[in-house]
């Protein structure tokens, strides 16, 4: 099992370490083909002829499906969508199949597919997945259906778990400015339709004008919840060029672009759902973790009592979702232990 240090937010001036496992994947997977992406919606890709076929239900065991819009194999929101899988199978021995690469016009067949095969539940780890939530679940009403980053709950089978966006971003703020020697800082998003991904930059200004009330920054989108990785190259780069020396990236799919331009350019990057520093361990300062893993754990317990309600539930600093990685040696002492200050204040306000 693979562990990584990180910022704690409790008690983070005394320990700066979190644990984030990264396991191997034993659970059943199922992925679309890559499709072309599409800047009219979230996790945008060309429409396929069919949705994945579910894998047959083990009738000894909680069956559970989790499904996401982008490659499991993705940085930040694939990647968590597979160790929460994997999570599920080792922890409680749930049956678990995944999908990712779903499409916008794949939802509601992939959903229905699920429910007419008898899942006991089935969750949409993708804000995009929420409307298809809506319109299946009352075709099944004995399948529960859960969107993770969603916004409504229906009677009787429909719940949803979003998460304190703004304060993520408010994180990765204060450490983007006690990184950045400029006083410049660029965010790129994958989208702004998006509305966690707007919460995030907007936290990410905010914390950032905590630290330099004078600082400058730049906001900017690929246009596509799949993320461009040319247009987040183009739009790091151009940053650099005005100046930024720290770049947030909630780029989904054009992360990687996006921290090539930084290491190529000599600027900071800041990754986000999961530690992103391997991709380019130049560049990357850090990552604001969001423990996944842990919110569709919680939902899978609650379905487990027989207390998944239909409705929205909030999670953040009580649930402990969001955390910085490691910096590696990227910043100096100094500025670590001012991170963490700055992080335990904002965390006990």
């Amino acid at each position: 099992m693979k562990r990584t240090k990180a910022f704690g937010l409790v008690a983070v001036a005394a320990s700066l370490s979190l644990v984030l496992a990264g396991c191997a994947s034993t659970t059943a997977t199922t992925e679309e083909p890559a499709a072309a992406p599409s800047a009219a919606a979230p996790s945008a890709a060309a429409p396929s002829a069919a949705a994945p076929s579910a894998a047959a239900p083990a009738a000894d065991a909680v069956n559970v499906a989790i499904l996401t819009g982008v490659g499991l194999q993705d940085s930040g929101l694939g990647r968590a969508t597979q160790e929460a899988a994997d999570s599920l199978e080792s922890q409680f021995g749930a049956a678990v199949d995944v999908q990712g690469s779903m499409t916008p016009e794949g939802w509601a067949e992939a959903l229905r597919n699920y429910g007419s095969r008898g899942y006991d539940l089935v969750i949409a780890n993708d804000i995009v997945g929420q409307a298809a939530a809506l319109e299946v679940g009352p075709e099944f009403p004995d399948t529960k259906f859960v969107v993770i980053n969603g916004y409504a709950g229906q009677e009787p089978n429909v719940s949803a778990v979003s998460f304190d966006w703004e304060y993520g971003g408010y994180l990765a703020g204060l450490l983007g400015g006690i990184a950045s020697k400029s006083g410049k800082l660029a965010g790129i998003g994958a989208d702004e339709t998006i509305i966690p991904i707007v919460g995030l930059m907007d936290g990410f200004t905010a914390g950032v004008k905590k630290i330099n009330p004078g600082a400058e920054v730049q906001v900017s989108y690929t246009g596509t919840g799949m993320g461009d990785p040319i247009k987040a190259t183009q739009q790091a780069k151009a940053a650099i060029g005005n100046g930024a020396d720290v770049i947030f990236g909630v780029a989904n799919g054009g992360q990687p672009g996006l921290f090539q331009a930084a290491t190529e350019g000599g600027a900071l990057a800041i990754g986000f759902g999961v530690d992103e520093y391997d991709v380019a361990p130049k560049a990357v300062v850090s990552s604001i973790m969001l423990d996944y893993a842990g919110a569709i754990t919680r939902v899978f317990e609650r379905f487990s009592s027989s207390k998944l309600a239909p409705e929205v539930v909030i999670e953040g600093v009580k649930e402990n979702v969001w955390s910085l990685a490691d910096s590696r040696g990227l910043l100096t002492p100094e500025q670590v232990d001012k991170v963490a200050a700055e992080v335990a204040a904002a965390t006990t306000k």
